[in-house]
């Protein structure tokens, strides 16, 4: 696992790293969990059975998940990524063509994101983050990576893997802490289909973006995929890329920031977007 440097704070880092094992379970019932301490790789810390360490049962999570989705899917089909991530030119529900469906994917978010912050609220996250947060060496080191892994065999995985962990005030604790998933697939030799990514990179100051640019010609570009490098694009510009080109995947590299109003990407020097503005059509 790489990181790159964020602050100065990350100048200081003992390069820790929290993995929370999320053991075979269900919505219904909750999740055992495993929670491991990691210094340069090696366990330093480790939570026992007996500590009780759960995820709390979120009965409606897999219905209100797949309304959302639901509801994502088909507005972006019929909204053909019409939605701008322009911040001058704020979206209304007036200039969305289809407003209906758009008031439905709103409330299916609204409802899915304050179904999470509920569950997040929980007094058994409250004992994870406080177990995670009195761990001498995560204060003394506060940027650190917090990773999701799920056993294989849940049959919740898939959702987990995609909730909103960014919402557990763990992250306010530590506003320098890094969410990241960890997966495990295959090797996938050639690319089935052509796959069009739009890499985008921010402003460099401070960065090397030079790996992840080699990283993308390797693990992409090299298998048959096509990749537009747009480095330090305008939001004019983006918005154009977005609405007027079909991407598989979209890449960034560069500054970003978090805050309680959700995530901030710096795509040039003077210009920053809110991940919310991009919304539907992604």
């Amino acid at each position: 696992m790489t990181r790159s440097p964020h602050n100065a704070q990350s100048s200081q880092s003992q390069d820790i790293a929290v993995v929370i094992r999320v053991g075979n379970g269900s919505f219904a019932d909750g999740f055992p969990v495993n929670l491991e301490i990691l210094e340069g790789g090696r366990t330093i810390e480790e939570s026992e059975p007996h500590d009780g360490l759960r995820m709390p049962a979120a009965a409606n999570m897999r219905a209100l998940f797949e309304a959302w989705q639901a509801q994502s899917f088909e507005g972006s089909r019929r909204l053909q990524a019409r939605l701008t991530p322009v911040e001058a030119q704020p979206t209304n529900i007036s200039d969305i063509p289809d407003q209906e469906q758009f008031a439905n994917w709103q409330a299916a978010t609204k409802a899915l994101r304050h179904y999470c912050e509920t569950w997040f609220s929980d007094q058994d996250f409250g004992r994870l983050r406080d177990r995670i947060l009195t761990t001498s060496a995560i204060q003394q080191d506060p940027s650190v990576p917090i990773v999701i892994r799920c056993d294989q065999n849940n049959p919740d995985r898939d959702i987990l893997h995609r909730l909103p962990f960014h919402l557990w005030d763990l992250y306010l604790r530590l506003p320098n802490s890094e969410f990241a998933l960890f997966t495990k697939y295959a090797p996938v030799q050639r690319l089935q289909k052509p796959v069009k990514v739009l890499a985008i990179f921010g402003t460099a100051k401070g960065l090397n973006l030079e790996q992840d640019e080699d990283a993308l010609i390797t693990s992409f570009e090299q298998r048959g995929a096509h990749i537009r490098f747009e480095k330090e694009p305008t939001p004019e510009a983006l918005s154009r890329l977005l609405s007027d080109e079909a991407w598989d995947i979209l890449f960034f590299a560069g500054h970003s920031s978090s805050t309680e109003m959700g995530g901030r990407l710096k795509i040039n020097q003077d210009t920053t977007l809110a991940l919310e503005n991009l919304g539907l059509s992604l």
